[in-house]
């Protein structure tokens, strides 16, 4: 496969996978955005709408009674207070709510109500039950003008009265709803304090998996949002460390209350093993301790097999100079559950789901690290959009990188086999503008190894290639009388040169002085004929002759006959 064909099928698979994705994102139901800020008790803040008003109510999976203020509750704090009298609808019952030891109780009344989310749009949710608050036990207090509860009021079996079952019941092709939270460590008045993502979790509020425990009911606690803890690890340096497992704890999670409370033994244990601390203060629902600020621990939770941790970071509140633990014990000895609020909350996320019938499971999970912050399905295209146009340039330039450098491999090849390419040779070609002299060309054989130039004053007998014989004279020169012996010729590397043969009255060897010919028939050849200078000498019997006039080049011996 090319590098261009490669290219296209990597683009078209990203273009359809990515297509694919976001259809999917879009298709599944987006998450409602909505944004918390905190009070000055650390409490969840979201801003209800009734009757034109906007009200802040604290956010609480204690109850799932939702409550306010009304006009004449005179114990319900200072904070903005529902006036009975724009109320569309007559009282249709009364209701006590109880939540973490405090209390409230009042007249119910059927309300549209609006969330305000995080591009101040409202979330509508229409005749929805609201208990009209008279008399408030620590409940609604300063900071607060209701309660929003998320919980399914599991302890009266009255779902259909909490907003989860209220949303149901108004949508009957769905069988089961679903939010998540991301808090922001709890925070004096906070006006970033994390987001509620109402009807559907944040995929990308979190990370890996998720760890889910199913809802018990429990009388120990007022929460709906109950389950039970695998095990936990507390480590103080110079302290040693304390831990319990089992997978036996009951435990509810709750960001209406900021710290995490323990069994009071439990918790009087751990600060003992802390340096410096001392018991601060007891309410009627918890012992609070104060410790030294540099106090270094670790609190480990498991979750299924998933364990989070919290260090001193979250579990030493400062105020001040200040410090207090957040972990606390409950003033009642005989209560042995864990309750984990705000400051554990804010380090997982967490994940309600419930069904129409009321029963429910929580799910764990770390954190993610980046949030949504709830993309519209419009900017969830643009960004799947980009994303393909940036693929695209990409692989467009990888296309281009690919074909430049195959256009560069073959134009190096074609240059690498010009510069080594040998034309073949081409016996016997003939020019027409040459003469027959000129077109003369020998056929090209390799020739024998010859000798170096061999010492003439040396009589040892050298190696001789002798020029073949002319077939047209063989047989002359086999039966001539001058030429008695029958001569056994080697392959020739150059064609018989044209010449005479001798009359029978010439003599065997030329004069001394006279003219010679460089080649002669019966010869042999003295030195390498490709050098040009080619000497012979006269194959017989006869010892040499030396001129008196003229000295021959070369000495003469007496040569072996050729058989």
């Amino acid at each position: 496969m090319s590098h261009l064909q490669f290219a296209f099928s990597l683009y078209f698979i990203l273009f359809f996978y990515q297509l694919s994705w976001a259809q999917q994102i879009i298709a599944s139901r987006p998450p409602v955005i909505v944004p918390l800020t905190t009070d000055i008790n650390r409490r969840y803040v979201i801003q209800i709408e009734m009757a034109n008003t906007t009200f802040p109510f604290a956010l609480s999976l204690g109850t799932g009674y939702s409550l306010v203020a009304a006009s004449d509750c005179t114990s319900c704090g200072s904070e903005q207070k529902y006036d009975l009298n724009s109320a569309p609808t007559a009282p249709i019952g009364s209701q006590a709510v109880s939540v973490l030891g405090a209390s409230a109780s009042g007249q119910v009344m059927q309300e549209n109500c609006s969330m305000v989310t995080d591009n101040s749009s409202l979330w509508h949710y229409p005749e929805h039950p609201m208990v009209m608050v008279n008399q408030s036990s620590s409940l609604i207090s300063s900071g607060i003008s209701g309660i929003l509860g998320l919980g399914t009021n599991r302890l009266n079996g009255n779902f259909s009265s909490s907003t989860l079952g209220g949303w149901l019941s108004s949508n009957a092709a769905l069988s089961n709803v679903s939010f998540g939270l991301s808090l922001n460590p709890p925070e004096i008045s906070s006006s970033d304090a994390g987001q509620l993502h109402w009807l559907a979790p944040d995929p990308s509020a979190y990370q890996g998996e998720v760890s889910w425990k199913d809802l018990i009911t429990t009388t120990s606690l007022d929460s709906d949002w109950v389950f039970k803890m695998d095990s936990w690890m507390f480590n103080v340096t110079d302290g040693g460390s304390q831990s319990r497992n089992g997978g036996n704890m009951t435990t509810a999670v709750d960001p209406y209350n900021p710290n995490i409370i323990f069994p009071s033994d439990i918790a009087h244990s751990i600060h003992s093993s802390i340096n410096g601390a001392v018991l601060k203060t007891q309410t009627s629902m918890s012992s609070v301790w104060s410790i030294p600020c540099d106090s270094r621990m670790s609190l480990t939770i498991t979750v299924g097999t998933h364990p989070y941790m919290l260090l001193e970071d979250k579990l030493i509140q400062s105020d001040n100079g200040n410090c207090t633990s957040a972990i606390e014990g409950w003033t009642d000895n005989t209560n042995d559950a864990y309750l984990f609020g705000a400051t554990f909350i804010s380090s997982v996320y967490l994940i309600f789901t419930v069904n129409s019938m009321g029963h429910g499971s929580l799910g764990f999970a770390k954190r993610g690290l980046v949030s949504a912050k709830g993309l519209s399905p419009g900017a969830i295209t643009g960004i799947t959009l980009g994303s393909l146009a940036c693929a695209g340039i990409l692989i467009v330039g990888i296309m281009v990188f690919g074909i430049g450098r195959q256009q560069r491999k073959a134009h190096q090849s074609m240059k690498e086999r010009s510069e080594s390419y040998i034309p073949p040779f081409v016996p016997n070609q003939v020019d027409s503008n040459k003469t027959t002299h000129e077109n003369q060309v020998y056929e090209s054989y390799s020739l024998p190894s010859l000798p170096s130039t061999p010492d003439y004053h040396d009589h040892s007998i050298p190696s001789y290639t002798t020029i073949a014989t002319p077939p047209a004279y063989q047989q002359q020169f086999n039966t001539s009388p001058q030429y008695p012996h029958q001569f056994t010729s080697t392959t020739s590397p150059y064609e018989p040169i044209s010449q005479s043969p001798p009359s029978s009255g010439s003599p065997p060897y030329p004069r001394a002085g006279a003219p010679r010919n460089p080649i002669r028939l019966g010869s042999v050849i003295m030195g390498d004929p490709r050098l040009g200078s080619v000497n012979t000498r006269r194959a017989g019997h006869h010892k040499a002759q030396h001129s008196s006039s003229r000295r021959e080049p070369f000495e003469q011996h007496n040569l072996p006959e050729i058989a």
